[in-house]
């Protein structure tokens, strides 16, 4: 079986790696003849894994997934008032 991978494409793979059958589901950053660099969630760009292509079993591409709207926390310093003062040592 054939599989074309295409560069900046999203795809579910199966993949035989060394007799273990894994799936990922990733990004395609780069494709050469035979390999091709793979980027999951938990191996991000710097950690991209670098699969053979012979190995694939099953591909399927999908849409990109959409991500999530950071939720930004807005905080505000506490003042307090009626404090007690501290002790120094005298020295």
């Amino acid at each position: 079986m054939k599989n074309k991978i295409k560069k900046n494409k999203h795809y579910i793979l199966k993949i035989n790696l060394f007799g273990r059958i894994e799936k990922y589901t990733g990004h395609v950053l780069s494709v050469d003849k035979d390999e091709f660099r793979f980027e999951t969630e938990d191996d991000n760009k710097c950690r991209a894994l670098t699969l053979k292509q012979k190995d694939i079993i099953y591909s399927k591409e999908i849409p990109k997934p959409k991500k999530a709207d950071k939720i930004h926390k807005i905080s505000t310093k506490k003042k307090f008032t009626n404090l007690k003062p501290s002790l120094h040592p005298e020295f």
